[in-house]
Protein backbone atom coordinates (compact mmCIF):
# COMPACT_ATOMS: atom_id res chain seq x y z
CA UNK A 1 0.00 0.00 0.00
CA UNK A 2 1.97 3.52 -1.14
CA UNK A 3 2.09 6.16 1.59
CA UNK A 4 -0.64 8.39 -0.14
CA UNK A 5 -3.34 5.69 -0.14
CA UNK A 6 -2.26 4.44 3.69
CA UNK A 7 -3.04 8.18 4.28
CA UNK A 8 -6.48 8.59 2.63
CA UNK A 9 -8.10 5.34 4.11
CA UNK A 10 -6.24 5.73 7.68
CA UNK A 11 -8.58 9.72 7.19
CA UNK A 12 -11.32 7.60 6.05
CA UNK A 13 -11.25 5.57 9.51
CA UNK A 14 -10.76 8.49 11.97
CA UNK A 15 -14.02 10.28 9.85
CA UNK A 16 -15.72 7.04 10.88
CA UNK A 17 -14.63 7.17 14.50
CA UNK A 18 -15.55 10.72 14.73
CA UNK A 19 -18.78 10.84 12.99
CA UNK A 20 -20.04 7.24 13.95
CA UNK A 21 -22.73 8.64 16.44
CA UNK A 22 -24.04 11.38 13.70
CA UNK A 23 -24.14 8.50 10.74
CA UNK A 24 -25.69 5.94 13.73
CA UNK A 25 -28.81 8.67 14.08
CA UNK A 26 -29.13 9.66 10.54
CA UNK A 27 -29.67 6.26 9.55
CA UNK A 28 -32.03 5.59 12.29
CA UNK A 29 -33.91 8.64 11.05
CA UNK A 30 -33.70 7.46 7.75
CA UNK A 31 -35.54 4.54 8.54
CA UNK A 32 -38.04 6.31 10.58
CA UNK A 33 -38.94 8.45 7.41
CA UNK A 34 -39.33 5.79 5.16
CA UNK A 35 -40.77 3.59 7.12
CA UNK A 36 -43.98 6.33 8.44
CA UNK A 37 -43.92 7.18 4.50
CA UNK A 38 -44.08 4.00 2.75
CA UNK A 39 -47.36 2.99 5.64
CA UNK A 40 -49.14 6.51 4.57
CA UNK A 41 -48.84 5.68 0.86
CA UNK A 42 -49.89 2.45 1.62
CA UNK A 43 -52.52 3.32 3.69
CA UNK A 44 -53.83 6.04 1.04
CA UNK A 45 -53.28 3.04 -1.57
CA UNK A 46 -55.47 0.92 0.65
CA UNK A 47 -58.21 3.61 0.04
CA UNK A 48 -57.78 4.15 -3.48
CA UNK A 49 -58.25 0.31 -4.36
CA UNK A 50 -61.21 0.38 -1.72
CA UNK A 51 -63.21 3.33 -3.80
CA UNK A 52 -61.76 1.77 -7.12
CA UNK A 53 -63.30 -1.62 -6.13
CA UNK A 54 -66.52 0.28 -5.03
CA UNK A 55 -67.05 1.66 -8.43
CA UNK A 56 -66.92 -1.14 -10.32
CA UNK A 57 -69.26 -2.69 -8.05
CA UNK A 58 -71.61 0.14 -8.62
CA UNK A 59 -71.64 -0.31 -12.36
CA UNK A 60 -71.46 -4.04 -12.58
CA UNK A 61 -74.35 -3.69 -9.97
CA UNK A 62 -76.31 -1.15 -12.76
CA UNK A 63 -75.39 -3.50 -15.73
CA UNK A 64 -76.54 -6.59 -13.77
CA UNK A 65 -79.68 -4.59 -12.78
CA UNK A 66 -80.44 -4.09 -16.96
CA UNK A 67 -79.83 -7.27 -17.97
CA UNK A 68 -81.97 -8.69 -15.57
CA UNK A 69 -84.74 -5.96 -16.49
CA UNK A 70 -84.45 -7.30 -20.14
CA UNK A 71 -84.66 -10.70 -19.24
CA UNK A 72 -87.75 -10.37 -17.07
CA UNK A 73 -89.36 -8.44 -20.14
CA UNK A 74 -88.77 -11.92 -21.94
CA UNK A 75 -89.60 -14.55 -19.26
CA UNK A 76 -92.95 -12.25 -18.63
CA UNK A 77 -93.48 -12.94 -22.79
CA UNK A 78 -93.16 -16.78 -21.93
CA UNK A 79 -95.24 -16.89 -19.27
CA UNK A 80 -98.42 -15.48 -21.44
CA UNK A 81 -97.89 -18.09 -23.98
CA UNK A 82 -97.60 -20.91 -21.38
CA UNK A 83 -100.88 -19.61 -20.19
CA UNK A 84 -102.01 -19.80 -23.63
CA UNK A 85 -101.04 -23.05 -24.21
CA UNK A 86 -102.49 -24.31 -21.21
CA UNK A 87 -106.03 -23.24 -22.27
CA UNK A 88 -106.17 -24.07 -25.84
CA UNK A 89 -103.77 -27.37 -25.70
CA UNK A 90 -106.93 -29.20 -27.30
CA UNK A 91 -107.40 -27.14 -29.76
CA UNK A 92 -104.38 -25.64 -30.82
CA UNK A 93 -104.86 -24.67 -34.88
CA UNK A 94 -101.78 -23.12 -36.44
CA UNK A 95 -103.54 -20.24 -38.09
CA UNK A 96 -104.46 -19.45 -34.05
CA UNK A 97 -100.76 -20.13 -33.03
CA UNK A 98 -98.87 -18.13 -34.61
CA UNK A 99 -101.20 -15.15 -35.40
CA UNK A 100 -100.71 -15.22 -30.88
CA UNK A 101 -97.23 -15.39 -31.72
CA UNK A 102 -96.80 -13.11 -34.30
CA UNK A 103 -98.46 -10.51 -31.82
CA UNK A 104 -95.53 -10.74 -29.36
CA UNK A 105 -92.81 -11.34 -32.04
CA UNK A 106 -93.50 -7.54 -33.24
CA UNK A 107 -93.64 -5.52 -30.07
CA UNK A 108 -90.83 -7.98 -28.77
CA UNK A 109 -87.17 -7.12 -28.37
CA UNK A 110 -83.99 -9.33 -28.56
CA UNK A 111 -86.24 -11.91 -29.92
CA UNK A 112 -84.69 -14.37 -32.32
CA UNK A 113 -87.75 -16.68 -32.98
CA UNK A 114 -90.64 -18.27 -30.20
CA UNK A 115 -90.58 -22.42 -30.53
CA UNK A 116 -93.33 -24.26 -28.95
CA UNK A 117 -92.79 -28.24 -29.08
CA UNK A 118 -95.38 -30.81 -28.10
CA UNK A 119 -93.82 -33.77 -26.27
CA UNK A 120 -90.48 -33.98 -27.17
CA UNK A 121 -90.88 -32.67 -31.06
CA UNK A 122 -91.14 -28.79 -32.10
CA UNK A 123 -94.54 -28.44 -33.58
CA UNK A 124 -94.66 -24.52 -34.24
CA UNK A 125 -91.95 -21.99 -34.66
CA UNK A 126 -92.59 -18.07 -35.38
CA UNK A 127 -91.06 -17.03 -37.43
CA UNK A 128 -90.55 -19.54 -39.69
CA UNK A 129 -88.02 -18.22 -41.96
CA UNK A 130 -85.13 -19.11 -41.50
CA UNK A 131 -85.83 -21.27 -39.00
CA UNK A 132 -87.10 -23.66 -41.26
CA UNK A 133 -83.87 -26.71 -39.77
CA UNK A 134 -85.61 -26.65 -36.47
CA UNK A 135 -89.16 -27.64 -37.34
CA UNK A 136 -89.67 -31.66 -36.41
CA UNK A 137 -87.05 -31.60 -34.67
CA UNK A 138 -86.73 -34.17 -31.73
CA UNK A 139 -84.81 -32.56 -28.31
CA UNK A 140 -83.98 -36.52 -27.42
CA UNK A 141 -81.72 -36.55 -30.83
CA UNK A 142 -79.64 -33.06 -29.95
CA UNK A 143 -77.08 -34.45 -27.46
CA UNK A 144 -76.21 -30.68 -26.54
CA UNK A 145 -79.62 -29.37 -26.03
CA UNK A 146 -80.92 -32.75 -24.70
CA UNK A 147 -79.75 -32.51 -21.21
CA UNK A 148 -80.81 -28.93 -19.96
CA UNK A 149 -84.20 -29.47 -21.70
CA UNK A 150 -84.77 -32.58 -19.58
CA UNK A 151 -83.44 -30.40 -16.43
CA UNK A 152 -86.36 -28.21 -17.28
CA UNK A 153 -88.68 -30.81 -17.55
CA UNK A 154 -87.71 -33.08 -14.45
CA UNK A 155 -87.56 -29.42 -12.08
CA UNK A 156 -90.83 -28.20 -13.44
CA UNK A 157 -89.42 -24.82 -14.02
CA UNK A 158 -87.37 -22.79 -16.55
CA UNK A 159 -83.44 -23.19 -17.48
CA UNK A 160 -81.70 -20.78 -19.45
CA UNK A 161 -79.52 -22.22 -21.79
CA UNK A 162 -76.71 -20.87 -24.01
CA UNK A 163 -74.69 -19.60 -26.02
CA UNK A 164 -75.88 -22.47 -27.97
CA UNK A 165 -75.14 -23.42 -31.65
CA UNK A 166 -78.77 -23.84 -33.24
CA UNK A 167 -79.26 -26.47 -35.54
CA UNK A 168 -80.84 -23.78 -38.04
CA UNK A 169 -77.77 -21.72 -37.80
CA UNK A 170 -76.05 -19.09 -35.56
CA UNK A 171 -75.55 -18.80 -31.88
CA UNK A 172 -78.02 -17.74 -28.88
CA UNK A 173 -79.49 -17.81 -25.95
CA UNK A 174 -82.64 -20.21 -25.21
CA UNK A 175 -85.26 -19.96 -22.21
CA UNK A 176 -86.93 -22.90 -21.75
CA UNK A 177 -90.50 -22.87 -20.06
CA UNK A 178 -92.14 -26.72 -19.52
CA UNK A 179 -95.75 -27.00 -20.26
CA UNK A 180 -97.64 -28.89 -17.57
CA UNK A 181 -101.20 -29.30 -17.64
CA UNK A 182 -102.81 -31.38 -14.52
CA UNK A 183 -99.27 -32.36 -13.38
CA UNK A 184 -98.71 -33.81 -16.73
CA UNK A 185 -95.37 -32.51 -19.34
CA UNK A 186 -97.71 -31.30 -22.24
CA UNK A 187 -94.49 -29.60 -23.97
CA UNK A 188 -91.97 -26.91 -23.82
CA UNK A 189 -92.16 -23.61 -24.73
CA UNK A 190 -88.44 -22.28 -26.48
CA UNK A 191 -87.56 -18.81 -26.76
CA UNK A 192 -84.80 -17.79 -28.90
CA UNK A 193 -83.46 -14.62 -27.48
CA UNK A 194 -80.82 -12.65 -29.99
CA UNK A 195 -77.44 -12.76 -27.90
CA UNK A 196 -75.58 -10.10 -29.83
CA UNK A 197 -78.98 -7.70 -29.89
CA UNK A 198 -79.29 -8.12 -26.13
CA UNK A 199 -75.71 -7.60 -25.27
CA UNK A 200 -75.15 -5.01 -27.47
CA UNK A 201 -78.07 -3.14 -25.45
CA UNK A 202 -76.82 -4.22 -22.36
CA UNK A 203 -72.89 -3.13 -23.08
CA UNK A 204 -73.23 -0.12 -25.15
CA UNK A 205 -69.84 1.34 -25.78
CA UNK A 206 -71.23 4.94 -24.74
CA UNK A 207 -72.34 3.59 -21.81
CA UNK A 208 -69.40 1.07 -20.80
CA UNK A 209 -66.86 3.65 -22.06
CA UNK A 210 -63.77 3.13 -20.15
CA UNK A 211 -64.37 -0.33 -19.31
CA UNK A 212 -63.86 -3.84 -20.33
CA UNK A 213 -66.34 -6.25 -19.40
CA UNK A 214 -66.85 -9.94 -19.73
CA UNK A 215 -69.64 -12.58 -18.86
CA UNK A 216 -69.71 -15.92 -18.85
CA UNK A 217 -71.89 -18.76 -17.48
CA UNK A 218 -70.90 -19.97 -14.14
CA UNK A 219 -69.83 -23.63 -14.28
CA UNK A 220 -67.16 -26.29 -12.85
CA UNK A 221 -65.12 -25.94 -16.77
CA UNK A 222 -64.26 -22.58 -17.54
CA UNK A 223 -64.25 -23.12 -20.83
CA UNK A 224 -64.02 -20.79 -23.80
CA UNK A 225 -67.80 -22.56 -24.45
CA UNK A 226 -69.47 -20.78 -21.34
CA UNK A 227 -68.09 -17.45 -22.75
CA UNK A 228 -71.18 -15.06 -23.38
CA UNK A 229 -69.72 -11.63 -23.92
CA UNK A 230 -66.00 -10.40 -23.34
CA UNK A 231 -63.09 -11.82 -23.43
CA UNK A 232 -61.94 -14.71 -21.09
CA UNK A 233 -58.69 -13.72 -20.27
CA UNK A 234 -60.32 -10.74 -18.11
CA UNK A 235 -61.60 -13.34 -15.17
CA UNK A 236 -57.82 -14.40 -14.32
CA UNK A 237 -56.78 -10.27 -14.07
CA UNK A 238 -56.20 -9.31 -10.26
CA UNK A 239 -57.99 -5.67 -11.19
CA UNK A 240 -61.34 -7.27 -12.70
CA UNK A 241 -63.87 -7.01 -10.10
CA UNK A 242 -65.67 -10.32 -10.24
CA UNK A 243 -69.91 -10.80 -9.81
CA UNK A 244 -72.29 -13.55 -10.17
CA UNK A 245 -75.87 -12.74 -11.25
CA UNK A 246 -78.48 -15.36 -10.99
CA UNK A 247 -80.66 -16.82 -14.54
CA UNK A 248 -83.34 -19.64 -14.81
CA UNK A 249 -81.60 -22.63 -12.84
CA UNK A 250 -78.18 -21.17 -13.26
CA UNK A 251 -75.86 -18.41 -13.10
CA UNK A 252 -73.43 -15.98 -14.79
CA UNK A 253 -70.45 -14.74 -13.42
CA UNK A 254 -69.33 -10.81 -14.88
CA UNK A 255 -65.56 -9.17 -14.84
CA UNK A 256 -65.39 -5.59 -14.67
CA UNK A 257 -62.90 -4.02 -15.08
CA UNK A 258 -61.33 0.14 -16.01
CA UNK A 259 -59.50 -0.12 -19.34
CA UNK A 260 -56.72 2.31 -17.96
CA UNK A 261 -56.31 2.00 -13.89
CA UNK A 262 -54.88 5.59 -12.95
CA UNK A 263 -53.60 5.16 -9.46
CA UNK A 264 -51.15 2.85 -10.47
CA UNK A 265 -48.78 4.83 -12.01
CA UNK A 266 -49.38 7.69 -9.22
CA UNK A 267 -48.61 5.04 -6.39
CA UNK A 268 -45.00 3.72 -8.28
CA UNK A 269 -44.53 8.16 -8.20
CA UNK A 270 -45.24 8.46 -4.27
CA UNK A 271 -42.89 5.31 -3.60
CA UNK A 272 -40.10 7.31 -5.66
CA UNK A 273 -40.75 10.88 -3.96
CA UNK A 274 -40.88 8.69 -0.69
CA UNK A 275 -37.22 7.71 -0.97
CA UNK A 276 -35.96 11.11 -2.35
CA UNK A 277 -37.64 12.78 0.59
CA UNK A 278 -36.15 10.99 3.21
CA UNK A 279 -32.83 11.15 1.37
CA UNK A 280 -32.82 14.35 1.34
CA UNK A 281 -34.08 15.20 5.05
CA UNK A 282 -31.35 12.32 6.26
CA UNK A 283 -28.72 13.76 4.73
CA UNK A 284 -29.57 17.59 5.58
CA UNK A 285 -29.86 16.36 9.00
CA UNK A 286 -26.38 14.85 9.24
CA UNK A 287 -24.72 18.41 7.62
CA UNK A 288 -26.25 20.08 10.35
CA UNK A 289 -25.10 17.52 13.25
CA UNK A 290 -21.71 17.81 11.28
CA UNK A 291 -21.13 21.28 11.89
CA UNK A 292 -22.60 21.27 14.99
CA UNK A 293 -19.53 18.77 16.30
CA UNK A 294 -17.00 20.79 14.18
CA UNK A 295 -18.01 23.79 16.33
CA UNK A 296 -17.97 22.05 19.26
Amino acid sequence: MTPMRSWSVGVFYDAIKRYASILLITLVSFIFLITILQLFIQAEDKKIEALYALKLADHANNLKSQLNSELNALIYLSSGISSFLSAYHHELETQKVELMLATLYKDAKHIRNFGIATGYQMRFIYPLAGNEKALSLDYRDLPDQWPLVKKAIDSHGAVMAGPINLVQGGSALIYRYPVYIHDEYWGILSTVIDKDSLLKEIFDQHWNEGYSIAVRVKSDTKSQANLIFGESSLFDNPNAYITTSTVPSGAWEWAVMETKKSNSSLVYLAKLMAWIISILISGLLFFILKDRKNLE
